[in-house]
C-alpha cells in the first residue's frame, strides 16, 4: 500500500469534524482505496489482554507498526516488515484493527548495492556492482565510509575510486 496516498485520503476525511455529506464521501473514498488492498483483520474482545495494550483511543486512528521477527498469529506473514494499523470498528463486545502491509521503505545506497550483489551474474568488480546499484561515481567521503562499513573486504578498492 502507498502510505502517502493513504495519509492524504485520511487527512481529507479527518479534517471534517462532523459527519456531513462531504465527510461521508471522503470516508467512502478512503475505504474504496483500502478495500482492494491486502489486509489482515484482528478482532479482540474487551475482556482479553489486548485492552491493556490497545494502541488506539478512538476510531480511525492509525499508526505504522514494525512487525517483530518472532511475531506469531495473524501478523506472522509480515515478520520484519511494516504494516499500517487502523482502528476500524468497535461494538459492545469487540474492537477491530485492520493491518495493511506497506511498500518497502526507500532503500539506502548500500541496500541497493547489497541487492545488486545478490542478483548479479556479471564479472564481480566493484565498479559493476556500483553501476548495477545505480550509485554514480565519483563517491564523496561519506558514501565511501558507508560502503567500507558495509563491505570492509573492499576497503582498498573503495578508497581508490574517484
Amino acid at each position: 500500500m502507498d502510505i502517502e496516498r493513504f495519509k492524504k485520503l485520511h487527512a481529507d476525511f479527518s479534517s471534517i469534524p462532523t459527519w456531513t455529506k462531504d465527510k461521508h464521501k471522503k470516508h467512502k473514498a478512503l475505504w474504496d482505496y483500502l478495500k482492494h488492498k491486502e489486509s489482515v483483520s484482528i478482532t479482540s474482545g474487551y475482556s482479553s489482554n489486548i485492552p491493556k495494550n490497545f494502541p488506539f483511543s478512538s476510531l480511525h486512528e492509525y499508526d505504522v507498526y514494525e512487525v517483530p521477527s518472532q511475531k506469531t498469529g495473524n501478523l506472522m506473514p509480515y515478520r520484519g516488515k511494516s504494516v499500517l494499523r487502523i482502528y476500524t470498528k468497535r461494538d459492545r463486545y469487540n474492537r477491530t484493527i485492520m493491518c495493511f502491509p506497506l511498500k518497502q521503505a526507500p532503500k539506502s545506497g548500500t541496500d541497493f548495492l547489497f541487492d545488486a550483489l545478490s542478483r548479479s551474474n556479471q564479472e564481480h568488480t566493484l565498479e559493476n556492482y556500483l553501476s548495477i546499484a545505480g550509485i554514480a561515481l565519483p563517491l564523496d567521503n561519506e558514501q565511501k565510509a558507508m560502503l567500507i562499513a558495509e563491505f570492509p573486504q573492499w576497503e582498498k578498492q573503495i578508497l581508490k575510486l574517484r
